[in-house]
């Protein structure tokens, strides 16, 4: 975990489990408002205290593409409602990332190496 004096402030939080928390903390734990990235696609916007989801807050379901806005005790939703995800109120993090294209940059080469690795291969 990124934090800046080690006790409290904004942090960037990657885990080994491919999950990535941004948002404010008190003594390294997640404490007030913050977005966490999990690595199914599921995307949880809102309040944290002591590390946990509690407050007001939005957990997004990648794979049934339906939210929950409602308010948590101690990571435990209490009272809220599920919806479908709309196109208009996806979770701005993580952002899609664009990947780069792709390609050889000496095509030509490479097509002339396998002929003469082929015809090597053959005798």
């Amino acid at each position: 975990m990124f934090v800046p004096d080690n006790t409290s402030g904004w942090s960037i939080d990657i885990c080994s489990s491919f999950e990535m928390t941004i948002g404010m903390d008190i003594a390294s734990q997640r404490h007030g408002k913050g977005t966490m990235s999990m690595a199914n696609g599921d995307v949880y916007q809102g309040e944290w205290r002591a590390g946990l989801k509690h407050g007001p807050g939005t957990y997004f379901y990648e794979a049934t593409q339906k939210r929950y806005d409602g308010v948590w005790n101690e990571d435990i939703p209490q009272c809220g409602a599920y919806a479908d995800i709309k196109p208009t109120d996806q979770p701005p993090w993580p952002p899609k990332p664009k990947l780069p294209v792709l390609e050889l940059l000496d095509g030509k080469g490479v097509e002339v190496q396998a002929f003469y690795t082929s015809m090597d291969t053959l005798g």
